[in-house]
């Protein structure tokens, strides 16, 4: 804050509230975009990993829109997880339904494993406003999660638990941006 709003400032209590706000504007720089970090953090669209079920390919750059992202590999590498919401784009204060697709390293799906999903804005320290269930294993490793629902835009993180029928379970932390 310039030196001269914090001298205006008190005045605002004194009734010369719009004189001090005129001068704190007009001493106010404009913000600015350094060209060279606006081309970095650009997103771009990966290309897709298995067209048949419209995920993306694993990517360690940004998410290319919010209503889809990953495979991201779980925290020991043991699965890959990605999502696909029905609606685009991810609504705020609205509830709706995802797809998380889940395989093996090696690109398997995973079928009949057990999967919760939750998230949080780790900026904010809060998570989301529901609690996410699984309802339907849909096969080929996609499985419908309902009772998705962001209640405000910024960055999000989407945990995604899995436990495989062979006892082995692993998590996954998707990015998330919602603009």
């Amino acid at each position: 804050m310039p030196t001269h709003c914090r001298i205006w400032i008190p005045l605002l209590f004194i009734g010369v509230a719009p004189l001090a706000m005129a001068a704190c504007r007009a001493a106010a720089p404009e913000p600015t975009v350094d060209p060279a970090v606006a081309a970095t953090s650009a997103s771009t669209t990966p290309e897709l990993g298995n067209a048949a079920s419209g995920f993306p390919a694993a990517t360690t750059a940004p998410l290319a829109g919010p209503s889809a992202g990953g495979p991201v590999a779980s925290g020991r590498g043991i699965f890959r997880v990605a999502f696909r919401s029905a609606l685009d784009p991810v609504p705020i204060n609205t509830m709706h339904a995802w797809t998380v697709h889940v395989e093996t390293a090696d690109g398997t799906p995973l079928e009949g494993a057990t999967i919760k999903v939750s998230g949080s804005m780790p900026a904010h320290r809060h998570g989301m406003p529901t609690e996410p269930k699984v309802t339907a294993d849909l096969g080929g490793g996609d499985y419908r999660v309902e009772g998705m629902k962001f209640q405000m835009r910024g960055d999000w993180e989407i945990y995604v638990d899995v436990a495989a029928p062979d006892g082995e379970s692993d998590s996954a932390t998707l990015p998330l941006v919602l603009p």
